[in-house]
């Protein structure tokens, strides 16, 4: 007996080590934090980073902040959407950034999980090129993920994931400890870049320096140029009925639910996005047809679309870009400013002296 135990343990024991080091940054790196109690703590204290390393707990968490906070006017799209701050409205506490979807299939599964009681009269909403043309698939919509979903999690893959972060140097267990007494973030990404969701959504984007940046954003052209002209670019060659029907469906569900839409086409790079538009190739054309299909149905349901897809007719310029394909919250604010002009069920909600916080943002890409 004394011997079949003493094996058991032999075997189990290397099990037991790579599992438990693995679980242990995990416990630290609080990422195993409820998405209910993620919430609340960043209800009850705003400056609260999160950011998972090792799952997308996007929609789900987005969604429970959404129903948790019952705001009047949201902010839903990409990734390209998470630059609007609460700061830039009248009365903060009615907005909530809900970016961080992945395509309009997402955009009436968000809508259709809220309550009954729901306050939402207003959707600013990201209405990208590629959302008719991706071949992405919907999130799953779930407004909670528990400490059970992300222990399963870990088992699956996450404890791989830690082991391969580690070993590419991104964190130790030393520097992710010290993060960790010293920051009330959660999740490991929050807590090793000081970067994550803030408490009304909104993404606070890395501190990577100004210049570092730039000469990112100058090879990031470089390529997406190459890709446009050499008909390699964009996630699709052709536009997919079926993600056409499912933006049809979110504008009709908005007005079947009372609920004004604002639409914007997102900006993109200068070079990139007049490339695209005179592009005489596949990808051009299908750009332009999805235009066109945006367009219509925005007008179909009595919504307006607003192209801000060159920075130069917000005022913008490539300096405000935190990458090629996204704007800096001084970018958003611009796009705000834009829309509530022209908008009249947006402007009420809009700080009337947005242009004044603007002068303030003394660098390009400042974060508010």
């Amino acid at each position: 007996m004394r011997s079949f135990l003493l094996r058991l343990l032999m075997f189990i024991l290397p099990v037991a080590v790579l599992y438990g080091i693995a679980l242990l940054f995990f416990i630290v790196g609080r990422e195993l934090t409820p998405i209910r109690d993620v919430v609340l703590q960043q209800q009850a204290t705003s400056t609260i980073l999160y950011r998972l390393a090792y799952d997308d707990n996007t929609f789900p968490y987005k969604l429970a902040a959404t129903i948790a906070r019952n705001p009047e006017v949201i902010a839903l799209g990409t990734s390209r959407a998470m630059q609007f701050r609460s700061e830039f409205f009248a009365n903060p506490s009615t907005f909530y950034n809900a970016g961080g979807m992945h395509n309009a299939a997402d955009y009436v599964a968000f809508i259709t999980s809220l309550p009954a009681n729901s306050k939402l009269k207003l959707i600013i909403v990201d209405a990208e090129l590629v959302f008719l043309t991706s071949e992405s698939t919907p999130a799953s919509p779930h407004e909670d993920v528990t400490a059970y979903d992300l222990v399963r999690n870990f088992f699956t893959h996450g404890w791989r994931d830690v082991y391969l972060g580690y070993f590419k140097g991104k964190f130790t267990f030393s520097s992710l400890a010290g993060r960790a007494r010293e920051s009330s973030a959660i999740g490991v990404a929050a807590l090793t870049t000081d970067a994550g969701f803030r408490n009304d959504g909104s993404y606070r984007p890395d501190a990577t320096p100004f210049d570092v940046r730039q000469a990112a954003l100058q090879n990031q052209i470089t390529l997406a140029l190459q890709a446009i002209s050499s008909n390699r670019n964009g996630a699709g060659s052709s536009i997919v009925p079926s993600h056409v029907d499912d933006l049809k469906r979110f504008l009709a569900l908005c007005r079947t639910r009372g609920i004004e839409v604002v639409g914007y086409i997102p900006p993109i790079e200068q070079e990139e996005h007049d490339a695209t538009l005179v592009a005489e190739n596949s990808f051009g054309e299908t750009n332009r047809a999805a235009y066109g299909l945006l367009t219509a149905s925005f007008t179909a349901y009595g919504y307006h679309l607003y192209d801000v897809s060159s920075l130069e007719t917000i005022g913008s310029s490539d300096r405000e870009l935190i990458d090629d394909g996204h704007g800096s919250e001084k970018t958003y604010l611009r796009i705000l400013s834009y829309l509530a002009k022209r908008d009249p069920h947006l402007s009420p909600f809009v700080r009337a002296d947005a242009a004044s916080l603007l002068l303030k943002t003394t660098s390009d890409i400042k974060v508010l």
